[in-house]
């Protein structure tokens, strides 16, 4: 008779990552969700973003004045968004049920105009970005990258079974 073998969830993981992303504490309700290869591929662009700049004249004091500006604008209205839920929480299915449009057009009320959810998310990790590198913030509890891989991914319900 065969014995079930031990499922290896190394193997079932692979090098999955997921990334959240902090200003202030506030995190941007979408957090990254690849490989670690892909991570690197978006830090890669992250880092060419800032080049690109100081290239197109734009230098890294200008580009930190920017970023501070649009990051203060952002985190300002996924906080009145949060308070606005009553209990401060922005959770899935709030995001996910208008809340998301309601940041975007917020958000180009401001000035800052986002076209979509996705462009909002790349403009707040490179934002991020560019602030940790230039020693605006610290990549601390309060700013920055807060990882999850590997044994701590979640596992789907059925796998646990």
């Amino acid at each position: 008779m065969a014995t079930n073998p031990q499922m290896d969830f190394s193997k079932l993981l692979g090098d999955n990552l997921m990334v959240q992303c902090f200003y202030k504490g506030t995190p941007f309700p979408l957090s990254f969700s690849g490989t670690q290869e892909q991570w690197a591929g978006w830090k890669d662009c992250m880092e060419q973003s800032i080049v690109q700049g100081l290239r197109g004249g734009h230098s890294l004091p200008d580009q930190v004045a920017h970023a501070t500006r649009q990051m203060n604008l952002m985190e300002k209205t996924l906080f009145a968004l949060g308070k606005s839920a009553g209990d401060g929480v922005i959770n899935k299915s709030r995001w996910q049920s208008g809340m998301a449009t309601e940041f975007i057009a917020k958000c180009g009320e401001g000035g800052l105009p986002i076209s979509c959810i996705n462009g909002a998310q790349a403009l707040w990790f490179m934002n991020v970005h560019l602030l940790i590198r230039s020693n605006t913030i610290k990549d601390d509890n309060m700013n920055g990258w807060i990882m999850m891989g590997g044994t701590s991914a979640q596992l789907p319900g059925a796998l646990l079974k």
